[in-house]
């Protein structure tokens, strides 16, 4: 599952980089961090 959520944040901040006014790719991006944290 882990590998899941690495590439999760990896594509998540390549979308971040592309669109900085997207609230839901932070939210998204957020909550994976928090998930891999666990």
């Amino acid at each position: 599952m882990n590998g899941n959520l690495d590439y999760a944040v990896q594509v998540l901040q390549e979308a971040s980089e592309k669109d900085v006014k997207n609230p839901d790719i932070f939210l998204n991006l957020g909550n994976a961090y928090r998930k891999k944290d666990r």
